[in-house]
């Protein structure tokens, strides 16, 4: 039996791809593990809870694995276990996080780093993991304890990516990636899908993110810069003579089945207002 674990670094575009997997793997038995909110320390403590709740019958049985979960989550499955999962720009995923993070603490109401200090401030300081390599974080395994980020950290994500990842997405080449997730994972249903958790811009007025710093962002990130370099040049390598018209067909479906989806969750979330 395998399983497959798609591992959602936050802030990549794996939100819009979980309503793709539900379908994918629909009647097969799956875990979706949620465990991170705002603070670190709750991520810690509930990182993979559900699966170590979990009978090893259970686990035995599951065909896909799923969540906000450092490398390494395969250790508690007893099965042959193959990742995936989505890198960003790094540029654009900094810039993500400060809002989110910004955003998440106005709606609470709190006054936090990311409310008081610009993301320049953050950045020079280090003062937040999130805003340091966090992909490389999670692909290591390192996660949010280390301080900084080294050489090492990069070349043990990028061994992981080359023994344990049937394939690696590319945030700015969506479709693509999922072509290739197909491929590799042996997905038989029609591609589709709707963007999720898409931020409104217009709520992150007043933070201070007029003035990205483009260049220390990069200087700050250059482990997650090369990881994301890395992920570009294996999506291209792993495109065969038939991705193209694969992509033309996922967009074809997208632009036919978009409004009747539309059209869906708008009931949905009417059907939950009412009953609110």
């Amino acid at each position: 039996m395998k399983t497959d674990i798609f591992l959602h670094i936050p802030k990549t575009g794996g939100t819009t791809l979980h309503s793709l997997l539900t379908f994918q793997y629909m009647g097969k038995p799956s875990v979706w593990l949620k465990p991170w909110r705002q603070s670190k320390d709750v991520y810690e403590r509930r990182r993979g809870k559900e699966l170590d709740d979990m009978s090893v019958k259970k686990k035995k049985r599951l065909r896909l694995v799923r969540g906000h979960v450092y490398y390494g989550v395969h250790q508690k499955i007893p099965n042959d276990c193959s990742y995936v999962a989505f890198v960003r720009d790094p540029v654009k995923h900094v810039r993500s996080q400060y809002k989110y993070f910004g955003l998440l603490s106005r709606q609470n109401g709190e006054e936090s780093v990311w409310t008081k200090n610009s993301m320049k401030e953050i950045l020079k300081t280090r003062e937040s993991p999130w805003l340091d390599n966090m992909q490389v974080r999670w692909l290591s395994g390192t996660g949010l304890e280390v301080k900084n980020v080294s050489k090492e950290n990069y070349e043990r994500a990028v061994q992981h990516l080359e023994e344990d990842f049937s394939a690696v997405g590319v945030t700015e080449k969506f479709d693509a990636s999922l072509v290739t997730f197909a491929q590799k994972l042996g997905w038989i249903r029609p591609l589709f899908y709707r963007r999720a958790n898409v931020q409104n811009h217009k709520k992150s007025e007043g933070l201070h993110i007029s003035d990205m710093p483009v260049g220390l962002i990069k200087s700050t990130n250059k482990w997650d810069l090369k990881i994301y370099k890395y992920g570009l040049d294996r999506l291209a390598r792993e495109k065969t003579a038939k991705t193209d018209q694969r992509i033309r067909r996922l967009e074809m479906t997208n632009t036919l089945l978009g409004p009747f989806i539309d059209a869906f969750r708008g009931a949905r979330q009417f059907v939950r207002h009412i009953h609110s």
